[in-house]
């Protein structure tokens, strides 16, 4: 995918994973990885952008093995889909969770700016009488 960081090539493939052992940490893959991965997996499924991303990395993701990412729908609309997402590493589950992606909804603050009100110094503001009669 790319030459400037190895993690690119990691995240090449939405729905195979192979962590290399230059990203492990104590016994598996770093979780943000593993997170990473699901991502991309659901972000080639999905028609709209991620929404919300609820994860649990319930086992250790092991480097240098193959790993296959599964995102299956649970519900598909016109502007919104969840989905749910796994890692797993032979027959043992290493993350599972849920994505919810959805289209942008336009309303009626869209285009409309307020500016931020002027404040005085803090230097300015008179303090507060904190002394209890």
């Amino acid at each position: 995918m790319s030459a400037t960081h190895p993690l690119y090539d990691v995240l090449d493939d939405p729905v195979s994973l192979r962590v290399p052992e230059s990203f492990l940490l104590q016994r598996g893959a770093y979780g943000g990885i593993v997170l990473a991965a699901l991502v991309n997996g659901v972000e080639s499924a999905a028609e709209h952008p991620i929404r919300s991303l609820s994860v649990n990395l319930c086992g250790v993701t092991r480097c240098d093995e193959d790993a296959r990412i599964e995102v299956t729908p649970t519900r598909v609309g016109s502007k919104t889909a969840s989905y749910a997402v796994s890692v797993h590493q032979g027959d043992q589950c290493t993350a599972h969770g849920a994505a919810f992606t959805g289209a942008a909804r336009p309303d009626d603050l869209d285009g409309q700016f307020s500016t931020r009100p002027t404040c005085p110094a803090w230097a300015d503001v008179e303090r507060l009488n904190t002394q209890t009669e």
